[in-house]
C-alpha cells in the first residue's frame, strides 16, 4: 500500500492523534494555518474511516461562503481525487465517509434533524450566536461525536471564546495559534505584516496575534461600563415602563424590554412575527395592563403596532429614530439623544447579560456632524462594519428613554 506524507504545523498535532475530548478550540490570527491544518486533519479521518463531517458557519448563503473549495484544493494537490467524489453541493468518499456543507441561520430545522455527525467543524466561529451554538450543541449528539471551533477573535465579548476559552473545561481542547506557529508562514504575508506592525499596531494585533479589535475612542459607552451593569444589584423602585423595538420578516429582530424604575425586569426576542402577531404579544408582554407606558420603534412597521396597541386602549407612545431630538441644538436626531441620556445613567442601571446586548452597547460608535450635534453611527453604516442589526440594544433604549422635555418652572426675582 502506498504512503503519502502531509506535513501540518506541530502545534495541530492533537487534530490527528486520538482522543475523547467533545470540543477542539483554535483561534487567532491570521496566517497560522488554522483552516488548511484543520482540512487537512478531516481528510485524513475521512479516508481512515466512514464518518460524516458537518462543515458549517454563522451565515452560509452559497456553497462559495463555505469550506468546500479548500477541501476541493487540497484533494487536487495531494493528488487524492480517485478516493474523492466532488459535487457542487457535497463531498463523499469510496469508503463511505461524507462531508456536509450547511449555514445554521438559515438552516436551522434542517440541521436538527441531522443524525449521525461525527465531526462538526464551525468555521469563523466569532461571528456565531449564542442561540447558534445552543441549536448546534444538542444536534452533534452522537456518541463520541465531536465539534470543532475555528475563529479569529472580533471582540471580547465572542460567544465561542466566552464559553470555551474563558470558562475552562475538561472536555475542551483549547489553542491560541499565530504566524510564528507556522513554519509554513509565506514571506509576503510577512511583508505585510511587519508594515501593519511599524504603522498600526492595533490593526497588527488583531489581524496578526489574534487579539480583538480595541473598543475606538468614539464608542459612546465603556466595556468596563456595560460589564458592570450586569453585576448590579438594585431594588425594584420606580414605575413599569415597556421599549420595543420592530421588525418584520427578514433577519432583523423583535425585541422588548420591561423595566420598573432603572432595572430590567423581563426581556422577550423574537423573530418572523406578523404586525398583529407582534402587537398581540407585546400586549400580553405589558400583561394587559393599559396604564404601563410602552415605547415603540415607530418607523417602519412599527407604525401598525403602535396603532393596534393604541386601538386597544393602551397608553403607548410611537417613536420615529430619525426624528428631531428634545435638545435639536445638541443632538443630530432623537436615536443619538437617547445614546447619549442612557450613558448618562449607565453606572445605576441593572441589566441582563445578554450577549448580543454586550456588543451591541459597546461597538456603536458616534461623531460630531457639521453643525456640532452628536450623531450616532446609522444603522446601515454599523452593520457594513460586520455586525448585526442592533434591534436588542435599540429596544433597550427605549425603554430607558423619556421622550417628553423636562418640565420648566419659571421663577420671578
Amino acid at each position: 500500500m502506498s504512503e503519502l506524507e502531509i506535513d501540518i504545523p506541530e502545534i495541530f498535532e492533537f487534530l490527528i492523534e486520538e482522543n475523547n475530548k467533545r470540543y477542539f478550540v483554535v483561534y487567532g490570527g491570521r496566517g497560522s494555518g488554522k483552516s488548511t491544518s484543520i482540512a487537512i486533519a478531516l481528510l485524513v479521518k475521512a479516508l481512515d474511516s466512514k464518518i460524516r463531517i458537518l462543515c458549517t458557519r454563522e451565515i452560509q448563503n452559497t456553497i462559495k461562503d463555505s469550506v468546500h473549495k479548500l477541501f476541493k484544493d487540497l484533494i487536487g494537490k495531494y493528488k487524492l481525487d480517485d478516493f474523492f467524489k466532488i459535487t457542487k453541493e457535497s463531498i463523499t468518499t469510496t469508503n463511505g465517509s461524507e462531508f456536509i456543507f450547511k449555514g445554521l441561520h438559515r438552516n436551522a430545522t434542517e440541521i436538527k434533524s441531522m443524525e449521525g455527525i461525527d465531526i462538526c467543524w464551525v468555521e469563523e466561529a466569532q461571528a456565531i450566536s449564542d442561540n447558534s451554538l445552543d441549536l448546534l450543541i444538542p444536534t452533534i449528539r452522537k456518541d463520541g461525536s465531536q465539534i470543532w471551533y475555528s475563529f479569529n477573535r472580533i471582540t471580547e465579548f465572542d460567544p465561542v471564546y466566552e464559553r470555551y476559552c474563558i470558562n475552562k473545561r475538561n472536555d475542551t481542547i483549547v489553542k491560541q495559534v499565530n504566524y510564528d506557529d507556522n513554519p509554513f508562514f509565506p514571506q509576503v504575508l510577512k511583508e505585510e505584516l511587519e508594515y501593519d506592525k511599524e504603522y498600526n499596531y492595533d490593526k497588527y494585533l488583531h489581524i496578526w496575534e489574534g487579539e480583538p479589535l480595541q473598543q475606538g475612542d468614539n464608542c459612546v459607552l465603556s466595556r468596563k461600563q456595560v460589564i458592570q451593569t450586569f453585576d448590579r444589584d438594585i431594588n425594584e423602585d420606580g414605575q413599569i415602563e415597556i421599549g420595543a423595538d420592530i421588525a418584520r420578516y427578514g433577519d432583523d429582530r423583535i425585541v422588548f424590554f420591561k423595566r420598573k424604575g432603572l432595572k430590567v425586569i423581563d426581556y422577550k426576542i423574537y423573530k418572523k412575527l406578523s404586525t398583529v402577531e407582534t402587537a398581540n404579544r407585546l400586549m400580553s408582554f405589558a400583561d394587559n395592563d393599559k396604564k404601563i407606558l410602552i415605547k415603540v420603534d415607530d418607523t417602519g412597521v412599527g407604525g401598525g403596532v403602535t396603532d393596534i396597541l393604541k386601538s386597544n386602549g393602551f397608553n403607548v407612545l410611537g417613536i420615529n429614530f430619525g426624528s428631531i431630538a428634545k435638545d435639536k441644538d445638541k443632538y443630530y436626531n432623537c436615536i443619538s439623544e437617547m445614546w447619549f441620556e442612557f450613558s448618562k445613567m449607565i453606572n445605576e442601571v441593572s441589566l441582563p447579560n445578554i450577549q448580543d446586548l454586550k456588543v451591541e452597547l459597546t461597538t456603536r460608535q458616534y461623531k460630531l456632524d457639521n453643525k456640532g450635534r452628536w450623531q450616532i453611527e446609522g444603522k446601515d453604516k454599523y452593520k457594513e462594519r460586520g455586525y448585526k442589526s442592533p434591534d436588542i440594544a435599540d429596544a433597550l433604549l427605549l425603554c430607558y428613554y423619556n421622550k417628553q422635555p423636562p418640565m420648566v418652572r419659571v421663577r420671578m426675582l
